[in-house]
């Protein structure tokens, strides 16, 4: 996990330097911004949820269903912050990906790159890469089957981390529908919201995202 210190300080580097493009800086700025915001408000939205919405509709004291959504958001909030800082934690660098191949592989590699008739040259490393890797500016280095850089994690979306990223929007989503439900019984129960019809439940959205 030292990996995600690292991102942010890769971030506040490309901030800091003058000759940076002012997109890359802006880029660095948004990065950094988005990072505090995920960690801001997930600890904001949990908190509520687990000591305010769901004791008012479950009681405050130890009840058998309390307890089991009390346990049921834990466990999703540990698999969509495990994951998160995971994928975030993760070197996708090209670098890392042939460090962990044994010495003999990453000798073919090279060598096979270099029988390549259209061979791919990294401008900025000045090195050879495999197919679909590309270079992050914000990141500085090559990525091997890059898909996005992400905002929230200040990191690129790779080969090495991309099974990260994926279970994270996964169990980001689950979270996601378990707590608009919680929330949605909650304003029916406190503000009288009917959930009747699909314009009502629509409607009292964004309440129910002020509300968490």
């Amino acid at each position: 996990m030292k990996f995600v210190g690292t991102n942010i300080q890769r971030m506040f580097r490309v901030l800091k330097n003058p000759n940076a493009a002012r997109k890359h800086r802006i880029m660095a700025m948004i990065n950094i911004f988005g990072f505090c915001y995920f960690v801001v408000m997930n600890s904001i939205v949990n908190y509520v949820g687990l000591f305010s919405v769901l004791p008012s509709l479950y009681g405050d004291g130890p009840s058998m269903p309390l307890v089991c959504h009390r346990l049921l958001s834990i466990f999703l909030v540990l698999n969509t912050l495990g994951n998160f800082f995971l994928a975030m934690g993760t070197n996708s660098s090209l670098e890392a990906v042939l460090a962990t191949l044994p010495t003999s592989i990453t000798a073919e590699l090279e060598e096979h790159l270099g029988r390549q008739k259209v061979k791919i040259r990294c401008r900025r490393c000045v090195t050879l890469v495999p197919p679909g890797s590309h270079h992050c500016a914000l990141c500085d280095v090559c990525v091997l089957r890059r898909d996005h850089h992400c905002f929230f994690m200040c990191t690129c979306i790779g080969h090495r981390n991309q099974k990260h990223f994926i279970l994270f929007c996964f169990w980001q989503t689950a979270a996601g529908i378990y707590a608009i439900f919680q929330c949605s019984v909650h304003l029916n129960q406190v503000y009288g919201m009917q959930l009747s019809s699909l314009y009502n439940w629509i409607s009292c959205f964004h309440v129910a995202m002020a509300r968490w």
